[in-house]
């Protein structure tokens, strides 16, 4: 906005996509964020109608929950030739720690595209429940290091977060994500070790699910 830029958040929920087709294209939309399930699905109405994304499109932002090669695959078939595509992995705590570089998704053959590798001032490693690193190539949970992300949490406990002992500027927190580095370097997310999941990009306890289902009259177990 400090140059001249323009922000156009818009409730996907209360429009079709017939109507989001012709929004990005009256008012010249140049960057598209959004969670990859929302643009699988609008990309899938773009396709059916024989169309392609508005030539002013010049990058396509997916994050919040994995992306699929179908999504790759799609962003080269309707978006513009000089448009990009950025996938990453994140989190409120850490920000963004590792992303895929535009030329690898190129040639993306797996069926659940990689995370990517570690971002400038972001040391990731894989470790186990102890908080210790695996052999190469296991999977483990991931742990993050870092001068630049979250002490902790505001006015609450938790073991997530510890500081480096031997550099009290690093934090260190393990965010519960399951992941593997392959022999190329690249990040795999290999789900959650926990309870919960991402849906529409928002992190969901199931066992806070169950325990309201479980208030229901009509829900015995």
């Amino acid at each position: 906005m400090l140059h001249g830029a323009a922000l156009f958040p818009r409730r996907i929920g209360v429009a079709d996509d017939e109507q989001l087709a012709r929004w990005l294209t009256e008012n010249d939309i140049t960057i598209f964020h959004s969670v990859a399930s929302y643009f699988r699905v609008f990309a899938d109405y773009v396709e059916a109608q024989q169309k392609r994304l508005h030539s002013s499109l010049r990058l396509v932002i997916l994050g919040g929950e994995r992306v699929l090669k179908s999504d790759v695959d799609a962003f080269f078939r309707l978006c513009p030739k000089d448009c990009r595509l950025f996938t990453a992995i994140g989190s409120t705590e850490t920000g963004t720690i590792c992303y895929l570089p535009f030329e690898y998704l190129r040639s993306q053959t797996e069926p659940i595209v990689p995370v990517g590798s570690p971002v400038d001032g972001m040391d990731v490693q894989i470790v186990d429940d102890q908080w210790r690193p695996v052999r190469p190539g296991q999977p483990g949970q991931i742990l993050v290091r870092s001068e630049f992300i979250s002490p902790g949490y505001w006015k609450a406990e938790s073991s997530s977060f510890r500081r480096d002992k031997s550099n009290p500027e690093v934090i260190e927190f393990l965010s519960q994500d399951l992941g593997q580095f392959g022999d190329d370097g690249i990040l795999r997310h290999r789900g959650r070790s926990d309870n919960r999941l991402k849906i529409n990009g928002y992190l969901v306890n199931l066992g806070e699910v169950e325990s309201v289902l479980l208030t229901h009259a009509a829900v015995d177990d």
